[in-house]
């Protein structure tokens, strides 16, 4: 498994996934940063220098990894994003975001991530 490099920041409200995605991008190269909210998400987002962001679709209190998605693209033009879910991808995905329903691995993760 060829390694990638950067930053990548791992925003998902399920503690035990958020560690497991955390581990499993880290194999991949990257460093890695959590964010269990939204609101954590967006903070660490402003303070800028991730290379890729994996989010769940469905975040607390209703909040969208896809929305959060595109707010962090209109920052950094240049990120990397995957968005998993255990439900099929939503219709309204664009195609410079890549999707990956759960379960996955983690090579299915590095396939997604060079989309």
């Amino acid at each position: 498994m060829s390694q990638a490099s950067g930053r990548a920041l791992i925003v998902e409200d399920n503690v035990l996934l958020n560690c497991l995605l955390q581990e499993m991008v880290r194999a991949l190269g990257f460093s890695v940063a959590g964010a269990a909210t939204s609101a954590e998400a967006r903070d660490a987002i402003s303070r800028g220098g991730f290379d890729l962001m994996v989010a769940d679709l469905n975040l607390d209190h209703g909040s969208s990894g896809l929305s959060l998605a595109r707010e962090a693209m209109l920052t950094n033009r240049a990120m990397r994003v995957v968005i998993a879910s255990g439900l099929p991808a939503p219709a309204e995905l664009e195609a410079s975001i890549a999707f990956l329903q759960k379960p996955f691995t983690v090579g299915q993760l590095q396939s997604a991530i060079r989309i």
